[in-house]
This record gives structure tokens, C-alpha cells and sequence, in this order.
């Protein structure tokens, strides 16, 4: 009796064994197609820009007295069709600067529905300053060229 008791929990564990790995393989496989799906949406999709040039141009752009803390490009259905929704946060000496590179980067293309989203005070290292967010639209049905192509960094161009 004894060794059909042992039988028994041993057939029982393994039971339990083959359950979990059937569960395992069951959730592989759905992260699978949902991967599969991706990769097929992926493929299809044609909205394709040059994302550096644009980076580079943001990066050009902000005067020497301003920091960037956050760049965020989402990609959004308009009503004119696929667009590009964009957010820029940091901090500048003044809400002049600020203003003045709002306008600047209204100026430039691609850029649309440029909005200055808040402007507040901040202390940075002890001195005070204006923190800042900026939002964009870019149209990306519309044919465009970005114009600056590179980044300067650490003072080097």
C-alpha cells in the first residue's frame, strides 16, 4: 500500500508538472500571435521620417541658456491623417527665452500647433529659473525637409 501511495503523489506531481508547462506553452503561444500581429502591423505600416534629422533640428534649436529634460514624439491619427505628436520640457533662465524659442520653432518646418503648455518657476542648483513644457504637431502627410542635419555636442560640431 505503501508503494502505491508513493505511486500515486509521484503521478499526482508529475500531473501538476505537465499542468503548469501546458499553462507555460498555452501563454507562449499567445505572446507569440500578439508579437506575430506587431511585426505584420509593423511591416505594413509606411509612415517613415528622418527621426534623427528631426532630433537634430529640436537639438539645434534650443538656445544655449535653456535644458531639455523631455523629448516625446508620439505617433497620432489627425484629421488630415498620420501625425506626429510632440512634447518638450526643461527649463530656461526666462520666460523670454522661452517665448522666443516657441516662436522660433513656429516659424520652422515641420513644425504645427506649436504651444507653449506652461510656463512656472523652478530653483535649479539654488538660482531661479522657469520650467517650461512646449508642445508640436508635425503632419506627416505632408512632404517635408528638415533643414539642419546635425546635433552639436559638447561644444563640437
Amino acid at each position: 500500500m505503501n508503494s502505491s501511495v508513493e505511486k500515486l503523489v509521484t503521478t499526482q506531481a508529475r500531473a501538476n508538472s505537465s499542468l503548469e508547462l501546458e499553462v507555460d506553452a498555452t501563454s507562449l503561444e499567445l505572446k507569440k500571435a500578439k508579437l506575430e500581429s506587431f511585426i505584420k502591423r509593423y511591416e505594413k505600416e509606411r509612415i517613415l521620417f528622418p527621426m534623427g534629422d528631426l532630433v537634430a533640428t529640436i537639438s539645434n534649436m534650443i538656445p544655449t541658456e535653456m535644458t531639455l529634460e523631455e523629448l516625446s514624439l508620439d505617433i497620432v491619427q489627425s484629421d488630415s491623417g498620420n501625425a506626429i505628436s510632440g512634447r518638450l520640457a526643461g527649463f530656461a533662465e526666462s520666460d523670454e527665452r522661452i517665448a522666443s524659442f516657441v516662436s522660433a520653432l513656429q516659424h520652422e518646418a515641420p513644425f504645427d500647433g506649436v504651444n507653449m503648455d506652461f510656463s512656472r518657476s523652478r530653483t535649479i542648483r539654488g538660482y531661479q529659473s522657469r520650467g517650461f513644457r512646449i508642445s508640436f504637431q508635425i503632419d506627416l502627410d505632408k512632404p517635408w525637409k528638415v533643414s539642419t542635419s546635425f546635433a552639436s555636442i559638447g561644444g563640437e560640431e
